[in-house]
């Protein structure tokens, strides 16, 4: 039971169930097969020139992780603020810039991984432990804002979820949700967001469960397990689910396990940049057909494509060949375009 006084609004990696052997090594091979697809394929995308493609095609895929800031003190963040792969960080609390929790850190580090080629722009929403203040809820929906006023990123990740919906919250994920204008730089953003971890004892928390979001549920490395953390199956969403389970990360220089809906979520999100960013170079598409693949409604019809059904779910295993991800956009465009 959440204390009384304790807000609503929490960051979902809470699990502390002893982990089970196989499913750390379901993880590590996971990311392992995620590295080595990512060597082969995606880094090597780095040098290719885009300067004649379309507007929107010519940058990198740019992703807010809105969540507890990071911390420089770690050595990926700090090589990554370096490289320019975090490109901006913006704070809504009164605590510093530094995640001094560890949770934003782990998200972002899994999509830096996951996804190397992305531009990150990271967005302190969360003081330094796993709730936020109802005082300080609109600061979720001013991240949200200038996630895509300010950054005009193409992906918005939220690993936190709410019990009920917040006006100021809900406006602004509206606006990141629908065509802004009918110019060709209007865009809909894609927007992930964690399930919840409480099972099916509880329903699906906001924003995830709004429609328009991609609901993100947790699963071991090989698509199993989903039950332990993720909510019951809803037959009105494709009931995405991946990674979220045992995987092994470091905080403050100690190796730790985490596992949530929470690190599921950036997981999702990263594969949907790289489907992006394969997209850009690989298949041939017109500036209608490339804002709907830049929608949440163009990405859960490519997402969909590609997971593999499990009972009940669509588990997004890592991506195995850029031949088999154009084969599965171009069937998109081809049958799914604006169903």
């Amino acid at each position: 039971m959440r204390p009384v006084g304790t807000p609503g609004t929490q960051l979902y990696d809470d699990d502390t169930t002893e982990p089970a052997e196989h499913t750390i090594n379901n993880a590590k091979a996971y990311l392992r097969d995620f590295h080595s697809f990512n060597q082969r394929f995606i880094e090597h995308l780095r040098g290719r020139d885009s300067k004649n493609f379309p507007e929107r095609l010519q940058n990198p895929i740019r992703v807010a992780v809105i969540d507890s800031g990071v911390s420089e003190n770690d050595p990926k963040i700090s090589a990554a603020i370096e490289q320019k792969r975090i490109v901006e960080r913006k704070n809504w609390t009164e605590s510093s810039y530094n995640d001094t929790y560890g949770h934003g850190t782990h998200v972002a580090k899994l999509f830096l991984t996951v996804a190397p080629n992305a531009k990150l722009y990271i967005a302190k929403v969360s003081e330094n432990n796993k709730y936020i203040l109802d005082t300080n809820l609109p600061t979720l929906g001013k991240a949200i804002d200038y996630a895509i006023d300010k950054w005009d990123v193409d992906i918005i990740s939220i690993s936190l979820g709410l019990d009920k919906s917040e006006p100021n919250i809900d406006a602004a994920l509206d606006k990141a949700l629908r065509p802004r204008g009918s110019n060709n730089r209007s865009y809909e953003k894609i927007v992930f967001a964690a399930a919840s971890n409480e099972g099916a004892r509880r329903a699906c928390a906001f924003p995830a469960r709004k429609p328009g979001v991609i609901r993100v549920n947790a699963s071991d490395g090989n698509g199993g397990d989903i039950q332990r953390l993720s909510p019951g199956v809803d037959p009105n969403t494709e009931n995405f689910v991946t990674l979220g389970i045992n995987i092994l990360s470091r905080w403050q220089g100690t190796d730790t396990l985490i596992s949530g809906t929470s690190f599921a979520t950036p997981i999702a999100a990263a594969i949907a940049a790289d489907i992006l960013e394969l997209a850009r170079f690989e298949v041939d598409i017109g500036v209608v057909e490339q804002r709907w693949l830049y929608s949440s409604k163009g990405m859960r019809a490519a997402l969909k494509r590609y997971a593999e059904k499990v009972p009940g779910y669509r588990f997004l295993r890592p991506l195995e060949s850029p031949e088999a991800v154009v084969q599965k956009l171009k069937e998109v465009l081809a049958v799914d375009f604006y169903v």
